[in-house]
């Protein structure tokens, strides 16, 4: 717990480090947010237009659809989601960072790479999230249906249920799953589930999920109280500007420059992080089981070498028995003792 609560700390204090590149990235979370909304009231400004034009039967008092509100709609969607790329890119670039075990907060130089790192990171969000979705809309449909019964909707209801359970474990598998890619750097890797589930368990499915809890309940607290301080602001700025949306826009603005962005600068130097605690507990139990293996060889090597020594010394044992016997057969009391042997056996023959 003492790693964890390391890891998550020096990740809070992160973003910190350089509070020039902390704001910068805070104005794309900005940039993001204005695109976004921007495209938002362009559309509903031409949906609502175009539903007003159809409904009203004096169409000439009625107010035309624009095209080109559309055209900006569209238009500020895709500098939203390029916005997102880029955002998804530097996020994943820390994760580099953190897996790197560089201190330094990376730069934006590199725009082609990060967009290109952006897109890989979405590509696996959205493949990620097929099976939660679809399980989502059938159990949705299958629930809130009147005419299929009430059993159906029980099931529905349970796959729902099902789909809340899938949907928070892919979430954490996923999160390992970039970091995986992150190291490797292909986004194949992000799929290799056979070696990232071998991660998850080699640090340990309890301290992973633990550690991803104890990062979501200090960002929680850590949003909760700036947000109660932008509030503060916003009202004190209603106060002064009594102009209705000055306050509520401001108290946007202010959460994605320092909220949001604090919040993904400080989750991508603790995922990096936890991606080196589960690959180093790896390299631990791999360099633990060669150890073993070179301790049984090198124990094998002793036994056979006391096995050659034993054949050995048996061996010279024996050779050392021959030569005693040839000795004994050589010396001249023997050689004594077998003509006594013989004059005896003569004797007997004569008597006979």
């Amino acid at each position: 717990m003492g790693n964890i609560t390391n890891i998550v700390e020096e990740g809070l204090k992160y973003p910190f480090k350089d509070f020039k590149k902390y704001l910068s990235f805070g104005v794309l979370h900005v940039l993001m947010i204005a695109f976004f909304l921007g495209g938002l009231i362009s559309i509903f400004h031409y949906s609502f237009s175009f539903w007003g034009f159809n409904q009203t039967v004096n169409a000439s008092s009625s107010i035309t659809p624009s095209p080109t509100m559309l055209a900006i709609g569209v238009i500020l969607f895709i500098l939203a989601f390029i916005v997102n790329l880029f955002i998804s890119g530097y996020n994943f670039k820390i994760i580099k960072y953190s897996i790197a075990k560089n201190s330094d907060v990376p730069d934006f130089s590199d725009y082609v790479q990060i967009l290109g790192d952006g897109l890989k990171v979405v590509i696996v969000q959205i493949a990620y999230a097929i099976l939660p979705t679809i399980l989502f809309l059938l159990g949705f449909m299958l629930a809130i249906n009147n005419n299929v019964g009430g059993f159906v909707n029980i099931i529905g209801s349970l796959i729902l249920a099902i789909d809340i359970i899938l949907a928070v474990v892919v979430a954490f598998v996923q999160i390992m799953a970039i970091a995986y890619m992150a190291d490797k750097g292909r986004l194949s890797s992000a799929f290799e589930f056979k070696n990232i589930s071998a991660l998850i368990s080699k640090m340990g499915p309890g301290q992973y999920v633990g550690a991803l809890l104890f990062l979501a309940i200090a960002l929680v607290i850590i949003y909760l109280a700036a947000s109660i301080v932008l509030q503060i602001i916003g009202f004190i700025v209603m106060l002064i500007i009594p102009i209705i949306l000055v306050a509520p826009f401001l108290v946007i603005i202010l959460r994605s420059l320092l909220i949001n962005s604090f919040m993904n600068i400080s989750s991508s130097r603790v995922f990096g992080s936890i991606y080196n605690l589960a690959t180093d507990n790896w390299e631990n139990e791999n360099n633990n089981a060669k150890s073993n293996t070179s301790e049984n060889n090198a124990l094998i090597e002793d036994l056979k070498a006391v096995e050659g020594n034993a054949v050995e010394d048996l061996n010279a044992v024996e050779d050392d028995a021959v030569e005693d016997l040839k000795a004994v057969e050589d010396n001249p009391v023997a050689e004594g003792l077998k003509a006594v042997e013989d004059n005896d056996s003569n004797s007997d023959d004569s008597t006979e």
